[in-house]
C-alpha cells in the first residue's frame, strides 16, 4: 500500500517527500507535483533547485500552457528562495511567455541581480514572440548600454523583433561588430532581409556564410521564390548538391514550388525521382507539393497518378488536386472531386473554394459560381475573405454583370476594401461611371488613404469626358505625411551606439 504525505510527515521523512514529489514531475504529473509541493509548502519544507530545474522543464513540454498554474509554481519557488535564481529565472520568464504574461516574465527578470546573456536572450525572445517589437529593441538597447555582451540567442530573439530594413540593418551591424559567425543567425538574417524586400542583401549574406547547411540553402531558395526569381531558386537548388548539402523534405517542397510558376515539367519530373529515391513521396506535404506542381504544369495524368499514390489525404492534397484540374481546363472534374472530398468526410476550407471559384471562373459558371459562395456561409460557416469576393467579382465582371457584382458585395457586407476596388476596376473596364462612384465612395469610408482608388475615379471621369469631377477627387487625394513612431526613438539610440550610422557592407565581412 502506497505511503500517503501525511503518514510519511509522521516519520519526518523530508527526503521521502521530496523523492514522492521528483517522481510525479519527471513521470509528467504535473498536477500531482503541484499538490505536493503546496503541501510541503504548508509543512515548511522547500523543493529543490534540481527539482525547479526539471519541473520548469517539463512544463514547457506541455501542449496547453496554463498562467494560473504558471502563478502557483511560481509562489512554490519564491517560498523556497528559488525565483531569483539566474538559470531557474530564465526558464520561468520563457514559460510565463509562452502563457502569454509580458508582466509576469518582466517581473520575474526585474529579481534577477545580474541577468546573463541567457537570461537577456528569454526576456527579449519573450516580447518578440509575444509581437512586442518596441520593447524587444529597447531591452536589447538596455542590455547593451548594462555593458552585458550578446550572444546568439540574444540576437535571435531580438532579429524576430526587426520589423524594418533599417532596423534590420542596425542589429546586422551590432552582429558583426560582436565577431559572431554562427550559422542560424547568418539563416535568420538571409530570411529577414528577404522578408523586407532586400533579396541583394540576403544574397550577399548568404555568399559570406562562412559555414553553409541545409537551412541555409532553404533560406535562400524561399527568398528567391518569395521574389519570384524562380531561375535562381533552381539554380541555389543545383549549387548545394554540387556542395554536397543533401536537400531534404522543405527543399523539394520550395523547388517544386519553382518549378510550378516557371511551368518545366521536365526538371519537376528529375526532382520526383530524387524524392522517390530518398522515399519522401510518402510525406503527404511533399506529396500535395507534387500533385501541385503537375497541375500547374497542365499535366493532368501526373497529377491523378500523384494523388492516387499518397498513402494519406488531407484537405491541403485535396485543395491541390482541385485546383490543378481547374488549372488543366478541367472544371467539370474539379467540381466533381469538390464532392467526393466531402464525401470522404473532408470539410472544404478557404484554399479549396478559392480552387473551386477559379474553376467556375475558367469555364464561365456564372451561377454555379455565386452558389458556391453561399454555400460557404449556409453549409460550412465560412466567411468569404477578400479574395474570394475578388474571384466571384471577376466572374461576374467577365459577364459584364458589374450591378450583380455590387448587389452581392452589399448581401455580403463586404468591409474589405479590395473587393470594392476590385468592382471600382470593373467599372472603369466598362465604363460605368455611377457604378464606379457608388464603389469610389465605399472605398473612401473604408481606405481614405488608397491612392488606387482616387487614380480610378480619377480616370472613370476623364474617360467620360468629366474633367471637373476628376479634379474634385484629385483634391480630394491625401498628401502623404511621415509619422515619427517611438520605434524611431529606439533606433535613433541604437545608431548612437553605432556612432550615428547605419552598416554599409566592407569586403570579406561574415554575414555581410
Amino acid at each position: 500500500m502506497p505511503l500517503t504525505l501525511r503518514a510519511l510527515s509522521r516519520h519526518n521523512p523530508v527526503k521521502t517527500t521530496l523523492r514522492i514529489l521528483s517522481c510525479a514531475i519527471r513521470s509528467g504529473q504535473l498536477s500531482k507535483a503541484l499538490a505536493i509541493a503546496e503541501r510541503m509548502q504548508a509543512l515548511g519544507i522547500c523543493i529543490t533547485r534540481n527539482q525547479a530545474y526539471f519541473w520548469l522543464q517539463e512544463c514547457s513540454k506541455q501542449r496547453d500552457q496554463d498562467l494560473e498554474y504558471a502563478k502557483r509554481l511560481q509562489s512554490v519557488l519564491v517560498f523556497s528562495r528559488l525565483d531569483s535564481v539566474q538559470v531557474l529565472a530564465d526558464h520561468l520568464i520563457r514559460y510565463f511567455a509562452s502563457c502569454g504574461s509580458l508582466t509576469n516574465a518582466e517581473i520575474t527578470f526585474e529579481k534577477v541581480a545580474k541577468p546573463s546573456a541567457y537570461t537577456w536572450s528569454a526576456i527579449i525572445s519573450a516580447h518578440s514572440q509575444l509581437g512586442k517589437a518596441e520593447r524587444a529593441l529597447h531591452l536589447f538597447h538596455k542590455m547593451m548600454v548594462c555593458g552585458s555582451e550578446a550572444n546568439e540567442c540574444v540576437f535571435l530573439g531580438v532579429l524576430k523583433a526587426c520589423s524594418t530594413l533599417s532596423c534590420l540593418r542596425l542589429v546586422h551591424h551590432h552582429i558583426l561588430q560582436s565577431g559572431l559567425q554562427a550559422v542560424t543567425v547568418g539563416n535568420s538574417l538571409v530570411d529577414l532581409y528577404s522578408r523586407l524586400s532586400s533579396l541583394s542583401e540576403a544574397c550577399t549574406v548568404f555568399d559570406k556564410l562562412p559555414k553553409r547547411n541545409v537551412v541555409s540553402c532553404n533560406s535562400m531558395i524561399a527568398a528567391y521564390i518569395y521574389h519570384k526569381s524562380f531561375f535562381k531558386a533552381l539554380g541555389c537548388f543545383g549549387k548545394m548538391q554540387a556542395q554536397g548539402i543533401d536537400p531534404d523534405d522543405v527543399t523539394f517542397s520550395s523547388t517544386l514550388m519553382a518549378c510550378s510558376s516557371l511551368g518545366v515539367i521536365k526538371r519537376g519530373r528529375l526532382i520526383h525521382h530524387q524524392i522517390i529515391e530518398r522515399g519522401l513521396q510518402s510525406l503527404a506535404y511533399v506529396g500535395t507539393a507534387l500533385a501541385d506542381m503537375y497541375g500547374k504544369c497542365g499535366s493532368l495524368a501526373d497529377l491523378l497518378d500523384v494523388f492516387k499514390n499518397l498513402p494519406y489525404r488531407d484537405v491541403v492534397s485535396w485543395g491541390a488536386l482541385i485546383a490543378g484540374c481547374a488549372e488543366c481546363g478541367d472544371s467539370a472534374l474539379a467540381r466533381n472531386y469538390f464532392l467526393q472530398m466531402q464525401k470522404e468526410g473532408f470539410k472544404p476550407n478557404e484554399v479549396t473554394f478559392t480552387s473551386i471559384f477559379a474553376a467556375c471562373s475558367n469555364a464561365g459558371l456564372i451561377d454555379e459560381g455565386c452558389m458556391y459562395l453561399k454555400l460557404m456561409t449556409s453549409d460550412f460557416g465560412l466567411k468569404p475573405n477578400p479574395h474570394h469576393c475578388f474571384c466571384v467579382i471577376d466572374l461576374l465582371a467577365r459577364a459584364g454583370k458589374l450591378v450583380e457584382a455590387e448587389r452581392m458585395l452589399q448581401d455580403l457586407d463586404s468591409s474589405a476594401a479590395v473587393a470594392w476596388r476590385s468592382l471600382l476596376s470593373a467599372s472603369k473596364t466598362y465604363g460605368n461611371v455611377e457604378l464606379g462612384r457608388r464603389c469610389f465612395d465605399h472605398l473612401y469610408q473604408l481606405d481614405p488613404d488608397s491612392a488606387s482608388g482616387y487614380i480610378l475615379m480619377s480616370k472613370i471621369y476623364l474617360a467620360a469626358g468629366m474633367r471637373e469631377e476628376a479634379l474634385k477627387i484629385e483634391k480630394l487625394r491625401p498628401k502623404w505625411k511621415p509619422k515619427v513612431k517611438e520605434l524611431d526613438k529606439i533606433l535613433n539610440k541604437l545608431r548612437k551606439g553605432l556612432g550615428g550610422h547605419e552598416h554599409k557592407c566592407e569586403a570579406g565581412e561574415a554575414f555581410c
